[in-house]
């Protein structure tokens, strides 16, 4: 049996674990930082606005680009690239610049193809989370990967930073056309993995992932502050929570 121990908590009996990739595997920062300010100049592009409106829709996306970091609240890295193109397409039509949700879904997809060139130079692998994630292989704990982010995306990433023969499946958007928060891709793991959810847990950065974990029937969910969310903010949602992966330890009884 396979327990996840802090100082503070432990969980115990524990056949598989979910991770979460943006903030918990990968910094998002830098990751989803490049993405939107690309999407910002492309939009500017697009629509011949004045360049000074670069910071301004980044911010609006979630990215703050005078402490070159994701916003706490999002949209970007805590909401679907859908929230995050209605949040535009809003913007812009208050700006009088009429648009419609197909056009800016056209601009990120432009930016999203171009991205895929550079997307391993903005690909910054967590050590702590990588050590972690390697502990658990030995042990043969099973493992997936469950995130908002292309599958494209995410196996360019995984192979990239030697990931690509660790997790057992990876699930990204495509696999699954419901959210994180509907419990779905959860649900979609546990039945191709066939395992238990109460001797699953998750590990992610976010809300979202505890929302998960809650809709799929999982054991508990881990929230780990690499990513955008502060510790004592996400000690709110689950006392499960941690500053870094490295406070996790794994002890087999």
């Amino acid at each position: 049996m396979i327990n996840i121990v802090t100082k503070n908590w432990k969980i115990t009996n524990i056949e598989a674990i979910f991770f979460d990739k943006d903030g918990t595997i990968i910094d998002s920062h830098i990751y989803w930082g490049e993405i939107v300010k690309r999407r910002a100049k492309e939009i500017i592009n697009y629509f011949n606005l004045n360049e000074n409106f670069y910071f301004y829709l980044s911010e609006k996306m979630g990215f703050s680009i005078k402490k070159n970091m994701l916003l706490q609240k999002g949209p970007t890295g805590l909401h679907s690239r859908d929230v995050i193109i209605r949040t535009i397409v809003e913007i812009l039509n208050k700006k009088n610049i009429k648009t419609n949700f197909n056009e800016i879904e056209n601009i990120f997809n432009k930016v999203h193809s171009e991205f895929l060139n550079d997307i391993t130079e903005y690909t910054k692998i967590i050590k702590e989370a990588y050590d972690f994630i390697l502990k658990l292989k030995k042990e043969k704990i099973k493992l997936a990967l469950i995130t908002s982010d292309s599958i494209k995306n995410s196996l360019i990433i995984l192979k990239n930073n030697n990931l690509d023969n660790i997790f057992d499946l990876v699930i990204a958007k495509e696999n699954c056309e419901k959210p994180k928060v509907s419990g779905e891709p959860a649900l979609f793991a546990l039945k191709n993995l066939n395992i238990d959810p109460l001797k699953t847990i998750c590990i992610g950065d976010a809300p979202m992932d505890k929302i998960m974990s809650e809709n799929a029937k999982l054991k508990a969910a881990i929230l780990v502050s690499t990513g955008q969310i502060n510790y004592n903010s996400l000690k709110r949602i689950t006392k499960y929570s941690v500053k870094s992966l490295k406070e996790l330890e794994i002890k087999r009884e």
